[in-house]
């Protein structure tokens, strides 16, 4: 909406009030800060959003040609090396390694991405004749690392791994039969941990797939009141933005964040 003060300074009330930020929210800070010419605290929100998420590159910028000829922004990139290890000092590197092995097998076994790479000595002779069996393993794997280890968040393991992390809980919990996860893991939202919109999808894939029924979404066109009503109280139960966010077109199919 262009109010790029008050954006601010609501972004950094929140941080002060909440246990856990994700770096997306320390990057828009990053971006606000540059667009209001306050590089001090570009500098120190850049920093937060690499040591949280375990990426060098993010803080990279086509903004302000000022900022990029700062000494602030080289003060940045001087010490993303520093921040890194800050990084890998705090996170769990044992679940990051699980949680990459259980993404390749995801992904370039049993769905053949080969954009994913990975070192891992795969035995074909042992794959199921149907690859799509090896969700249930994966998951059954992935599950007791949770109880173990605690929720894959970005706090644990980085931002990376936590989407990683994402996709296995996509294809698996919106599938009937993992019913009986769905609020275990819906805890997590309320515990800062799992962003709501990263269950939307597969949520709202089981509700249509399964239930019949959308929850979030006008993905079945009905753009009544009563339904934009319930689907408006589904999105605020679950910590996402309320239907006076959303724009609606083609009927409903399509729905473009305004804010």
């Amino acid at each position: 909406l262009g109010q790029y003060e008050q954006a601010l300074h609501t972004l950094e009330t929140a941080f002060e009030s909440v246990d856990v930020v994700h770096a997306q929210q320390y990057m828009d800070a990053y971006h606000l800060a540059i667009k209001l010419d306050r590089f001090d605290k570009a500098v120190e929100y850049g920093k937060r959003a690499i040591i949280h998420s375990g990426n060098k590159h993010i803080v990279r910028t086509k903004a302000s040609k000022d900022f990029r000829k700062s000494n602030d922004y080289s003060s940045i990139k001087d010490s993303c090396e520093y921040f890194i290890e800050q990084f890998n000092g705090r996170v769990n590197q044992h679940f990051r390694k699980q949680i990459d092995s259980l993404y390749y097998v995801d992904q370039r076994i049993i769905r053949k991405n080969h954009s994913v790479k990975g070192k891992y000595k795969i035995n074909k002779e042992e794959l199921p004749t149907n690859l799509f069996d090896l969700d249930s393993s994966n998951w059954s794997t992935f599950h007791k690392l949770v109880q173990e280890l605690g929720f894959p968040s970005e706090q644990n393991v980085g931002y990376e791994s936590y989407r990683k992390a994402c996709i296995l809980l996509i294809h698996n919990l919106r599938t009937p039969g993992y019913e009986k996860y769905h609020d275990e893991y819906f805890k997590y939202i309320f515990q800062g941990y799992y962003l709501p919109n990263d269950i939307l999808l597969w949520y709202e894939q089981y509700n249509m797939n399964v239930l019949g029924q959308t929850f979030f979404t006008t993905w079945d066109k009905n753009t009544s009141e009563e339904n934009l009503q319930r689907i408006d109280a589904n999105r605020r139960k679950f910590c996402l933005k309320g239907m006076s966010s959303i724009e609606l077109s083609r009927d409903g199919l399509s729905m473009v964040s305004k804010w």
